[in-house]
């Protein structure tokens, strides 16, 4: 089975600290309390014109970026893209 691994990079993080609050300018908000998390929690997804999707995490740890990032990345439960979290 195939696996995505999270790794930090040779030249350190990727990723930048969030302001920790829904932000408009970065799309509308994709609902997760379902999934058991709660108000602090916000992803959100826009578009460039070129048809690039971007998608925005606040508050999220890497564990539980890795999850849902599996959980969009799956096309179905019998189609499962593993994605685990080795960023220490």
């Amino acid at each position: 089975m195939p696996v995505t691994a999270l790794l930090v990079a040779k030249g350190g993080p990727k990723v930048r600290a969030s302001a920790g609050k829904y932000q408009p300018e970065l799309g509308p908000e994709a609902p997760v309390r379902f999934l058991g998390y709660d108000d602090n929690v916000h992803v959100q997804r826009s578009q460039d014109p070129d048809g690039r999707i971007h998608n925005s995490f606040s508050n999220v740890s890497m564990p539980l970026f890795a999850a849902m990032l599996e959980l969009m990345a799956s096309r179905s439960p019998m189609d499962k893209v593993a994605v685990v979290d080795m960023t220490g």
